[in-house]
């Protein structure tokens, strides 16, 4: 049961990675808040994804590892794919015009 619990926290924070990321990506005007808003979908996942299994009386150590690692990795992808991407450059106006 501990390694369902691992791979279903992995695949639920890889799912929210992609979904803020992806919206992040597409709006432009709205990317921080797409971005902390993933960063707190994160901790919330990992807070009930892991306190009510160990309420409940499960071993949780195997599935915190795998949470945190998954955390770190989708954070690191995050950064790469955020770096990468296109943006627009603002020339600034000349004075002779």
């Amino acid at each position: 049961m501990t390694y369902i619990l691992a791979l279903a926290m992995v695949a639920v924070i890889c799912g929210a990675q992609w979904f803020f990321t992806s919206r992040a990506l597409r709006s432009p005007a709205r990317f921080l808040a797409w971005v902390s808003g993933g960063y707190v979908a994160k901790i919330a996942l990992l807070a009930v994804g892991l306190y009510v299994p160990k309420a409940l009386g499960m071993n949780v150590r195997l599935a915190a590892i795998a949470t945190i690692v998954a955390i770190i990795v989708s954070s690191t992808v995050e950064m790469i794919v955020v770096a990468r991407r296109r943006t627009m450059t603002v020339q600034p106006r000349s004075t002779t015009e």
